[in-house]
């Protein structure tokens, strides 16, 4: 294992009329940190939310001190949904 994520499939509630795909807990080991497999695993669960489950939102919340982290984020289309002291809510939405 290099990259790992785990993610969780949300009901519709306030905030989107649709379900929708939480990612959580995305990581890669310190030694393959840079070289494109975090960016690889987030492609792979946009393939899943759209072509298996059929949902077309993604959502993440990533620390403000993270750079790396919101980079990455940024980079894959992500937009900030909401922030807060510590951190950002971010949302993608699947074409």
């Amino acid at each position: 294992m290099v990259a790992e994520a785990g993610f969780v499939i949300e009901d519709a509630d306030e905030w989107f009329d649709q379900k929708y795909l939480t990612i959580n807990g995305l990581k890669t080991l310190e030694e393959f940190k840079m070289k494109g497999f975090a960016k690889y695993l987030l492609g792979q669960i946009f393939e899943y939310a759209k072509n298996t489950k059929q949902i077309n939102i993604i959502t993440l919340i990533v620390y403000k001190n993270n750079h790396a982290s919101l980079n990455l984020y940024l980079g894959a289309g992500f937009e900030t949904f909401a922030e807060y002291d510590d951190s950002y809510s971010l949302v993608k939405y699947l074409s």
